[in-house]
């Protein structure tokens, strides 16, 4: 209370001159003070939005090869789709016997087993053992699978046969997907 007190009796006992003067040099600081404020907080802001900006743009270039690998993972996925519509019945096991059977070849093991590929495929696996074959045979062979789009060889070993000579001993691991319904 003492403090407001004589304040106000500081502020009687100036005449009109100083104080106008001093009301605004008042005035004049507190304005200062609140563009100083504001000038701050300007420059604080326009900092920030650049380093978003920034993180944007690098974010960008990040995300850009992640869409283009998703948009081909989609074309591929259609494509898949189409080719397993062609032929929805088609069985690898029995497809691989005909095949086999018309080049009058006779496979030691023939073991199927199946995989489940994004809850939309099943992947068939076969592996074949071909013993006393020769490499004509194992050439045409391979020429059939390559002929076939939903076929993939997944590995193929080649042993020259301890048995018969001029002949060779094969084992290949072929796959292909089917829509998931039909392996049920």
């Amino acid at each position: 209370m003492k403090l407001i007190k004589k304040i106000t009796s500081a502020i009687d006992s100036l005449n009109t001159k100083n104080f106008y003067l001093y009301s605004g040099i008042f005035v004049g600081i507190v304005f200062m003070l609140h563009a100083a404020i504001l000038f701050n907080h300007y420059t604080i802001i326009n900092e920030l939005t650049k380093n978003i900006d920034a993180i944007n743009e690098l974010r960008e270039e990040k995300v850009q090869p992640l869409l283009a690998r998703t948009k081909n993972v989609r074309k591929q996925k259609e494509q898949v789709d189409a080719l397993l519509a062609q032929d929805p019945d088609f069985k690898l096991e029995g497809y691989i016997k005909d095949q086999l059977a018309s080049l009058h070849l006779k496979p030691q093991t023939q073991q199927p087993s199946q995989t489940v590929r994004e809850e939309k495929y099943l992947e068939t696996i076969v592996n074949i053992k071909l013993v006393d074959i020769t490499t004509q045979q194992i050439a045409q062979f391979l020429e059939i699978i390559e002929g076939n789009q939903r076929i993939k060889l997944n590995s193929i070993e080649i042993v020259k046969s301890k048995k018969k000579p001029n002949t060779i001993e094969v084992s290949l691991t072929v796959a292909a997907l089917q829509p998931k319904e039909l392996g049920k």
